[in-house]
């Protein structure tokens, strides 16, 4: 028989019996992808009618190694994982359900370097910035790997990721997606966290303006890769030409070709509004910065003083079904914190209005970090 991996989560496919089958839970729909060694289908669960991907992967270190930092995440930046199976020679891992990526999105919606570039990358810098607080490296931040439902913006796929230690603060080899990967890769050099925002630099690339000068004609691979390898000094495309210079020196700061002169994430999330740069043209020193509107839960919409913070459906799903703190899973607590507001004193509990998906509103206290 079939294990059903039990997910920390608390919807309600965990609580099943541990040795229930997938197939048992869940309804298969639709494909919604596939790759060489995966595929993802749209499910329902059996009971309660919710519906979820399913990601159908072989059975290997590397899919378990996914799934195990996959149940790390806590942040709504990044896809929520909701429950694993061992189906046979497959590992099912079923997720969160978005509505389509950003590489469709923007198809559909058309490049932009207003608010949409602003709000996009501060999402995706907030996912990554939880990521390499934990020592995770992404590997292969893509517009293909940022997933969207509404205007949450959120880090998927960790088929690539990897975990550092204190014994291996660093890594080597080629991982990721050209035009993605950062120089240090291709070099065959350790790397760390910092390629992750090079990879972020890029695809801010490509929200703006749709293209970087490390495209390539198709299947010619070999020549992105050699003009990534070959570059010397920071990046400084044709494509800046285009756009405005606060945004042209917000990239600069992700797209420095050394990685410890290269914002970090957390740098990153914290740039609002694009200031004038400053006298070293070092996106880390660029004044007149401010906080973005925390991108939780489909983002906070002001009121007054305080503000009326939006739950996903996860979110409101497992507050209705455990109210109580006491109840609370590790992780709901997690997702909970980070539902704070910036700005306010880490060291005591808050009270906000919360408002679920159907409506309804309910003064609700946020646990102290």
């Amino acid at each position: 028989m079939s294990n059903n991996l039990k997910s920390e989560k608390g919807n309600s496919p965990t609580d099943a019996p541990e040795e229930v089958s997938f197939s048992h839970l869940f309804r298969k729909g639709q494909p919604l992808g596939e790759g060489a060694f995966e595929a993802v289908y749209r499910v329902t669960d059996a009971t309660t009618k919710q519906e979820y991907a399913a990601k159908v992967m072989l059975a290997s270190a590397l899919a378990a190694r996914e799934l195990e930092l996959l149940k790390q995440q806590t942040l709504p930046n990044v896809v929520a994982f909701v429950a694993s199976f061992v189906e046979e020679d497959s590992l099912v891992l079923v997720l969160e359900l978005m509505d389509t990526d950003l590489l469709h999105y923007l198809h559909t919606k058309g490049h932009s370097t207003g608010d949409d570039f602003a709000w996009i990358l501060y999402q995706v810098s907030a996912g990554l910035h939880h990521c390499h607080q934990q020592g995770i490296i992404h590997q292969d931040v893509k517009p293909g790997n940022i997933l969207v439902r509404g205007r949450r913006f959120c880090l998927a796929d960790f088929g690539m990721a990897v975990q550092l230690t204190a014994k291996r603060p660093h890594v080597r080899g080629i991982e990721g997606t050209v035009p993605y990967m950062a120089p240090v890769i291709l070099r065959h050099e350790r790397y760390g966290t910092t390629v992750d925002v090079w990879s972020m630099g890029i695809v801010g690339l490509y929200i703006a303006i749709g293209a970087s000068s490390f495209d390539y004609p198709t299947g010619h691979t070999e020549e992105g890769m050699r003009r990534i390898e070959g570059l010397q000094e920071d990046y400084n495309g044709v494509e800046f030409s285009q756009l405005p210079t606060q945004i042209i020196e917000y990239l600069r700061g992700m797209l420095r070709i050394c990685p410890r002169e290269r914002s970090t994430a957390g740098e990153c999330r914290r740039i609002a509004t694009w200031g004038a740069p400053s006298s070293s043209g070092s996106q880390r020193k660029a004044g007149n910065s401010v906080e973005h509107k925390k991108a939780d839960e489909l983002g906070s919409v002001k009121k007054g003083k305080k503000e009326i913070i939006e739950l996903s459906q996860s979110i409101a799903e497992a507050l209705r079904k455990r109210p109580q703190r006491q109840e609370w899973t590790t992780r709901l607590y997690g997702r909970m914190v980070a539902l704070r507001p910036p700005g306010i004193p880490s060291g005591k509990r808050i009270r906000r209005k919360l408002r679920f998906p159907d409506g309804s509103k309910k003064l609700w206290w946020l646990p102290a970090k």
